[in-house]
């Protein structure tokens, strides 16, 4: 149960992570 909470909560990381870089460099193109 451990690793699965610890992985899922590393996927919603990641997935937060490039969200803010898309925006950034979304952002950046405009």
């Amino acid at each position: 149960f451990i690793n699965c909470l610890e992985a899922s909560y590393n996927m919603a990381l990641l997935f937060v992570v490039g969200i803010n870089m898309a925006l950034i460099l979304f952002a950046g193109m405009l």
